[in-house]
């Protein structure tokens, strides 16, 4: 029996169908098709990518890698003047992204929206969905939410189809959306931060449209709950940020959960425009 077991073990490691936590999910979609469709009804300007979301979008920590972060590669530094990340002005989404507005939000993002308030609009004064698409127009929406629908107690199914209404919204817009998927966080159980997870990655496949797994990511580098004080605050939601500058070498990555967050959204926008060849 236990020889039969070890065996039965061996064969589910060489065929990869044992799921550890910290495995980074990847698409097993090619959106090349979507996001050439996409790009053919877009009117805005080229580079501009603009994140949305809540407070953890909204921290000026979220993009200041992406603005005028440390140790940047060559490639790095081309895909940050193509997204002229180092401008002050609307022009540039992170900067749109971090900008102070009345009542603790950016043009784009607000503290403790959940997904149902972003589509509606109006909660801390921030426009809906659609008016934010028309204002700014994005090339590529880097999209994260999630973490205070939790906090509500939002369902799953709920999130999962107001996270889809916003996906199909900027592709009505002409705009790429990168799912996103929530980073860990101690406001909702472990059930539940897979569940909307799983959400977030059933959804980008059946649009075909870009995903990133920031979980993973944190999860890979900080297995079990050892993110809470190094990846993320002790709050339980938000990133640590000391570091969020860079440069980003593996260690700082392993310790600043800003830093990682921005680098891997970037590094898909990088992937994004060279599948594309902009």
């Amino acid at each position: 029996m236990l020889k039969n077991s070890i065996l039965f073990l061996l064969v589910c490691f060489s065929c990869g169908s044992i799921a550890f936590a910290g495995d980074v999910k990847k698409e097993t979609w090619d959106y090349t098709k979507t996001a050439k469709e996409l790009s053919k009804k877009f009117t805005g300007s080229k580079g501009k990518v603009v994140p949305l979301g809540d407070s953890i979008t909204y921290a000026n920590q979220a993009g200041k890698w992406a603005r005028y972060g440390k140790g940047k590669n060559k490639d790095e530094m081309a895909i940050s003047r193509w997204m002229k990340s180092n401008k002050n002005d609307k022009s540039n989404g992170w900067w749109l992204a971090a900008n102070d507005q009345p009542r603790g939000r950016s043009w784009t993002a607000a503290s403790g929206i959940t997904s149902g308030q972003y589509i509606k609009g109006g909660f801390h004064g921030l426009p809906s969905a659609d008016n934010i698409l028309k204002a700014h127009n994005p090339q590529i929406a880097l999209i994260m939410l999630g973490t205070n629908d939790m906090k509500k107690k939002v369902t799953a199914e709920k999130y999962g189809q107001n996270m889809e209404t916003i996906y199909k919204k900027c592709m009505a817009n002409g705009t790429i959306p990168v799912a996103c998927s929530v980073i860990p966080t101690t406001w909702g159980s472990e059930a539940v931060v897979k569940a909307y997870n799983e959400q977030i990655f059933n959804i980008a496949k059946k649009l075909k449209i870009p995903f990133v797994d920031l979980n993973g990511e944190f999860m890979k580098r900080r297995p079990g709950k050892t993110w809470l004080g190094t990846l993320i605050s002790k709050d339980g939601a938000h990133p640590t940020h000391k570091l969020s500058a860079g440069p980003a070498t593996e260690e700082n990555l392993k310790n600043d959960g800003y830093l990682l967050k921005c680098y891997y959204q970037v590094h898909k926008v990088m992937e994004i425009k060279s599948k594309m060849k902009w």
